[in-house]
């Protein structure tokens, strides 16, 4: 009963705190954006909800132009819908520095309009303090990015909970053997038995929101469970790890003790008196 109280109450409190919220990461996500290049992007996305496509064409590096660009522009900007979005705001960002001479910059930007909901990403290359532009995506979306990347159970599969249960179980079983390690005799280095408890092999990713996973076969990792969230608009990844470490410990727990009871045996067990020995007189011979 003690147990099972125990698994409720952190399967309570993992969920509590999935479920808060992630006010201070919006705040570090906005503090980051690089403010030059946030603005260049926003220009790009008027030009295409103007549906400007020479202005967009004039600002691209020529590298990046091909023969069907007109053709691919025309068709990326008929999605936006008519009119102006209610709302629009950054909710990606990513970097990459190229021998600290060539930086490119892929910006989101999430466009809310009364029925509908669209992402525009434009990708920016910064060289020799000239900025270019080298890609622009649109994609229209069934809701908001901060909805879409939201952790629910709602409708969620048997996949889903299956991975639940086990971020929940796989660290709860390594602190039980932690626990059960600290107060089992075993005769030298104990600790190397509790570090050892703590390593977790291989490790499968699981996207909350998407469903998606991926298998990592080389891994060494703690607890055997973790929990990623990028940034305030990303989706919760849960991964799991095998907890070798702990099943060994299982598995050698009867011979540790067995030695543990002969060793205990051993410093117990009497040792033999010894006879007191009688002086020996030597007499001289008259």
């Amino acid at each position: 009963m003690k147990m099972h109280n125990c698994i409720r109450a952190f399967l309570l409190l993992v969920t509590a705190w999935l479920l808060s919220g992630c006010g201070d990461q919006k705040a570090a996500f906005e503090m980051m954006l690089p403010k030059d290049e946030v603005e260049i992007a926003q220009q790009v996305l008027t030009e295409a909800r103007a549906g400007n496509a020479a202005a967009i064409k004039s600002r691209m590096d020529p590298e990046f132009v091909g023969p069907s660009f007109d053709a691919d522009m025309a068709h990326m900007l008929a999605l936006f819908p008519p009119g102006e979005p209610l709302s629009i705001k950054p909710v990606g960002m990513f970097t990459n520095a190229v021998n600290g001479s060539v930086t490119t910059y892929n910006l989101t930007f999430e466009h809310r309009y009364p029925d509908s909901w669209l992402l525009g990403s434009v990708q920016l290359r910064k060289k020799e303090d000239e900025t270019r532009l080298i890609g622009i995506r649109v994609q229209l979306a069934p809701k908001s990015i901060e909805e879409q990347s939201r952790f629910t159970l709602e409708g969620k599969s048997a996949v889903h909970w299956t991975v639940l249960v086990l971020a929940v179980l796989i660290p709860l079983f390594v602190v039980v053997t932690l626990v059960q390690c600290r107060r089992t005799p075993i005769a030298r280095r104990k600790w190397l038995w509790m570090l050892l408890i703590l390593l977790s092999v291989t490790q499968f990713a699981f996207d909350w929101s998407t469903g998606v996973y991926r298998f990592q076969p080389v891994y060494v990792g703690l607890l055997g469970m973790g929990v990623l969230k990028s940034g305030p608009y990303a989706n919760w990844v849960f991964t799991l790890a095998f907890p070798l470490g702990a099943v060994i410990f299982w598995l050698r727990r009867p011979t540790l003790l067995r030695k543990a009871r002969e060793a205990d045996a051993s410093s117990a067990q009497p040792t033999a008196p010894t006879a007191p020995t009688t002086p020996v007189e030597n007499s001289a011979a008259p």
